[in-house]
């Protein structure tokens, strides 16, 4: 059985990716999904705040980095994507998964940094 991939995408992945990626593998019961989360143009390292909130609710960040996107493998291998808009300077996102079907979201931006 191949598992699928969710893809969570934003420009820093120091935060709402993170903790996306996070809450869908800690909730998700069904092993053939997984999330991962990744960055147009990442950040050295994932924003303490947010660690802060995930372990005070019990999820843990421990072992998660900013990982840098796009590579045509990983496009490929999502079953689905969602991506956060940080500015309109934000860098063009990857083509979305290439399965009939399957789509992503956009999420307004939060306060900028």
């Amino acid at each position: 059985m191949d598992e699928k991939l969710i893809l969570f995408v934003c420009v820093k992945n120091s935060a709402r990716s993170q903790m996306a990626e996070a809450f869908f593998n800690h909730f998700n019961d069904d092993l053939r999904f997984k999330a991962m989360s990744a960055g147009t143009e990442p950040a050295e390292e994932i924003d303490p705040l947010a660690r802060k909130v995930m372990e005070e609710i019990g999820i843990s960040l421990e072992g998660q980095y900013p990982p840098k996107l796009y590579t045509e493998e990983m496009a490929d291998k999502a079953t689905s994507s969602s991506r956060w808009a940080v500015s309109t300077s934000a860098p063009p996102t990857p083509p979305r998964p290439k399965r009939p079907g399957t789509g992503g979201w956009m999420t307004p931006p939060t306060a900028s940094r």
